[in-house]
């Protein structure tokens, strides 16, 4: 009697002949679904932290211990062999997922999309166990990457040999699969213009058109528009290449089971519905969502209102209470459909650029960035009792209504206050409270005093020091979202220790107290971290729609198209529009929007605007300042000139090592190996009384010469380094192997590997855990197994659970399995991270494995967007120009040539 297990679209163990149930128990089932997706043995310890979390270790082993012999009873056959490793015996049974993957292995995608009937294990949960819904969410999102990847496989050769049919029946799998993929629209619209249907190809753009409306409150893509009108002409109307707007690897086939950490704006649609069903949701959805609007939000011109600071009388340490209740009453105000707030780091932003406005001057400037409704405000402050007066007037009405209205009461009620203030001007103006109230996360008046100090610092761009501040606002009160939330976005920008994922998920926890706006951007920040770009997008676009005015949704969509635009697509300079924006809406913040546009500039060898842009940090007379001094560094290095070298290269020593280090890798990532940087790095490099300005300089030149393909000054500047520091020299060799194209003696990577694994052995601080990792590394690229399985050992004994640890141990063991030629392996460990790589070395990697699976597009995207950071300098140029190889393999000829020009500005060109 043959079994079938069936792991797509469910979890159950059936008889073929009869299509009799065999195994009902969820522990049974889950465990053959285990062992039946792993390609290695599966360690008893694995299955109990998988599916007995809470158990104690004798508890759980016995659990286990019952589940093998039911399962053994359930089968009739020894199926399950092992003693401490369990392997399921294939000889036993069938599987879906079996066939799935031999068949995506032999490229035969029919077969495979044929036993792929839905998710995988779609609807099986278990709530008590975290551990085993990460493992299936991980394992559902890689088997639906590798399922559309196999329909626009099928598509795409459909499209090829002009089977008009095919093509139309896969790219609408892929339609009801993300309906507002414009990419996907445009592509089966195509094809029904080539099988004759030209009225389906405009319904199908009315119905895309329909459900981006109702999904995203944008309208679609002009590209679908435009396509859609030039069909209803007589002649066929030919589009030229779209511009992608989603995610690709293309379109996600489905979501993944929903949980705690899952984004709010998922879709509703996705999943494997068939075309119609997914047309009559969407027109549905989209009267639905339309209908429910009122008036005034389908109308232009709702009122934009400025809480401006309320001046404050009496008590002088107070004063915090002004910046207080225009951050309060903002968000009080806030009324969608009907008032919307400027943030009120924005108001601050625009009247404090100058040494702060006051009256008709402070009117103006929250004037001209887009209000024309304004709240003023006195507080007086007696001891502890305070007296607060507002008024709202909007200055270019029809009718100049001042509304008026007064609140008191102690210091410790402040937050009440605000909210009774709130109510009151609410219903002054439109005759009726909106059901809004204080959002934010505290009713701490010290913490919300640290917040506020922590945003003035913030705007002013010191990011140390709003951190201090937002962390004392946390410690004061540890539910305060949005100083979390803050501090989130500040160690993001100052990429300071885990980038702000810790503060991020903790403000996820308290995510329902947070203002609409900053709700929204954290969703989009989650959506990026975890690989959904498509979302992220989505996300940020709509952002920069609702909140024209606010500087840091702007900034965050230019930063991302900046970073993940090349996954998607776009070239990062479809960054520019969104950095611009953010400028004007607040030139004195975000200096790392300046970096992207000056970098933007030099990409397009217009120095003269880069210069431009730095002017202005420059006048702010803090030649002390990080940014400034970067800014200022990476400009000298592009126009290869500066008035006081000698001045540069003294304020570069005089630095801590390690951050000169970095200032200068990165500022030559940023505009190539130019002659200039070369003789800073070379001086830096050469005789000083500072070793560790030695180090930092040998080991640029080192990169450099990585850069170049300058094999024998790479190992001579290597020996330089170890006669000056051995650990610095082993660790610079660490950074080279990240370049997979380095061409270097493998005695250079054992040496350095020994040294760090002898360095590491003991060291149980995270600075041992990074040499753990690199001496992992250089083991694999010396071919020397037994060192590696040993550092390994030592690296995953000692390691930590954060999501950087674990990419990073992916990384490697990805690493390790392309230098053994086993690509499946390379996939293996590159899914288990999904598509949210932060590695260069991951990327880099998947970008290879895409190529070897002829999906040449794709790779390109994938090698443009490894090469960031201080890795720059070893994978720029050979990132450049595996894409221009790739270009010219698929006939673009201009874009293969524009990526052997960058790829020449850091001493590239050829292979």
């Amino acid at each position: 009697m043959s079994l079938h297990l069936k792991l797509f679209g469910g979890l159950s163990l059936i008889e073929n002949e009869t299509g009799a149930v065999r195994v009902t128990r969820r522990h049974r089932l889950a465990t053959l679904a285990v062992l039946a997706s792993a390609d290695r043995p599966v360690p008893r310890e694995r299955l109990l932290a998988l599916l007995w979390p809470d158990s104690s270790d004798e508890g759980g082993r016995h659990s286990l211990g019952q589940v093998l012999y039911g399962l053994k009873q359930d089968l009739g056959v020894d199926a399950i062999s092992g003693a401490t490793d369990l392997v399921l015996q294939r000889n036993s049974f069938d599987c879906d997922l079996w066939i799935f993957r031999d068949a995506i292995a032999a490229r035969d995608y029919e077969r495979a999309l044929g036993v792929y009937a839905g998710p995988f294990l779609d609807g099986v949960h278990f709530p008590a166990a975290d551990q085993f819904e990460r493992w299936c969410e991980e394992e559902r999102g890689a088997l639906a990457r590798q399922a559309r990847e196999a329909i626009e496989s099928l598509a795409t050769a459909a499209d090829a040999r002009a089977d008009s049919a095919e093509a139309v029946r896969r790219w609408r799998q892929l339609a009801a699969a993300d309906p507002i993929s414009s990419r996907v629209a445009l592509s089966l619209m195509r094809a029904l213009v080539a099988s004759g249907d030209r009225a389906a190809a405009v319904q199908h753009a009315r119905t895309h058109a329909a459900i981006v409306k109702a999904e995203l409150e944008v309208d679609a893509d002009p590209a679908v528009l435009a396509f859609a009108e030039e069909l209803k002409v007589a002649q066929p109307a030919i589009l030229p290449a779209p511009k992608p707007v989603v995610s690709a690897p293309p379109i996600a086939v489905e979501e993944p089971a929903l949980s705690t950490e899952a984004p709010r704006h998922t879709h509703p649609w996705r999943g494997w519905v068939p075309a119609a069903a997914v047309i009559v949701l969407a027109i549905v959805a989209a009267r639905s969502v339309l209908s429910r609007r009122s008036d005034s939000e389908r109308t232009p011109g709702i009122p934009v209102l400025a809480v401006l600071p309320f001046d404050i009388r009496g008590d002088t340490a107070r004063a915090f209470l002004g910046e207080a209740l225009s951050a309060l009453l903002s968000t009080r105000l806030d009324a969608p459909g009907v008032l919307r707030t400027l943030e009120s780091n924005a108001v601050l932003n625009a009247i404090g650029r100058h040494g702060g406005s006051t009256g008709a001057e402070a009117d103006s400037r929250v004037i001209g960035i887009g209000a024309n409704v304004l709240v003023h405000g006195t507080v007086v402050v007696l001891g502890d009792h305070l007296e607060i007066d507002a008024e709202l007037r909007e200055p270019n009405g029809s009718d100049h209504r001042v509304l008026r209205a007064t609140v008191s009461g102690s210091v410790d009620s402040l937050f009440s206050l605000a909210d009774q203030l709130g109510v009151a001007l609410l219903v002054a103006r439109e005759g009726r409270t909106l059901g809004n109230s204080i959002v934010g996360g505290t009713v701490s008046v010290p913490a919300l005093k640290a917040f506020l100090s922590g945003e003035r610092a913030l705007r002013e761009w010191r990011l140390g020091t709003a951190m201090t501040w937002y962390r004392d606002a946390v410690r004061i009160d540890s539910s305060y979202a949005m100083a979390w939330y803050r501090l989130a976005f500040s160690q993001a920008w100052a990429k300071e220790g885990d980038g702000g994922a810790a503060a991020r998920a903790k403000t996820r926890e308290l995510a329902a107290q947070l203002p609409p706006r900053q709700a929204l951007l954290l969703d989009a920040m989650h959506a990026r971290d975890i690989g959904d770009y498509a979302g992220a997008e989505r996300g940020l676009l709509t952002l920069v729609q609702r909140y024209a005015d606010d500087a840091d949704p702007w900034a965050e969509l230019g930063e991302f198209r900046m970073h993940v635009g090349p996954l998607l697509g776009h070239p990062t300079s479809d960054a520019e529009a969104p950095l611009v924006r953010a400028l004007s809406l607040d030139s004195a913040s975000h200096p790392e929007v300046r970096h992207h546009l000056i970098q933007l500039a030099l990409e397009r060898g217009d120095i003269a605007r880069g210069h431009a842009l730095l002017a202005p940090l420059l006048a702010k007379g803090d030649p002390s300042d990080r940014t400034v001094q970067f800014l200022r560094v990476m400009m000298s290095l592009a126009d290869n000139s500066i008035a006081d070298t000698a001045g540069l290269v003294r304020s570069l020593r005089e630095m801590p090592p390690g951050e000169a280090n970095f200032l200068i890798r990165t500022a030559i990532y940023s505009t190539g190996v130019t002659p200039f940087a070369r003789a800073i790095v070379d001086s830096l490099a050469a005789t000083t009384d500072s070793r560790g300005i030695r180090t930092a300089g040998l080991t640029i030149v080192q990169e450099i010469a990585v850069a170049r393909a300058q094999w024998t000054d790479v190992v001579a500047a290597g020996a330089a380094l170890a006669a000056l520091d051995s650990i610095g020299a082993a660790e610079s060799w660490s950074d080279i192997a990240s370049s997979l194209d380095a061409k270097i003696p493998v005695d250079e990577w054992r040496r350095a590997g020994d040294v760090l694994e002898r360095a590491a052995r003991a060291d149980t601080s995270p600075v041992g855990w990074l040499r753990r990792l690199a001496s992992a590394r250089l083991a694999v690229r010396a071919s020397d197994e037994p060192a590696f399985a040993r550092r390994m050992q030592l690296l995953t004994a000692r390691g930590h659970s954060s999501p950087r640890f674990v990419e990073a141990v992916h990384v490697v063991q990805a690493m390790h399995a392309d230098a053994m030629h086993d690509s499946l392996g390379v996939v293996r460990e590159l899914d288990a991270i999904g598509d949210a790589i932060d590695s260069p070395t991951g990327r880099w990697l998947r970008a290879r494995s895409l190529e070897r699976a002829n999906q040449l597009e794709v790779a390109s995207r994938w090698y443009l967007s490894t090469p960031w950071g201080p890795d720059g300098i070893v994978l720029t140029r050979s990132a450049y120009e595996h894409a221009s190889t790739l270009a010219a393999a698929r006939g673009n000829r201009a874009e293969a040539n524009r990526f052997t020009t960058a790829a020449t500005r850091f001493g590239g060109g050829s292979r």
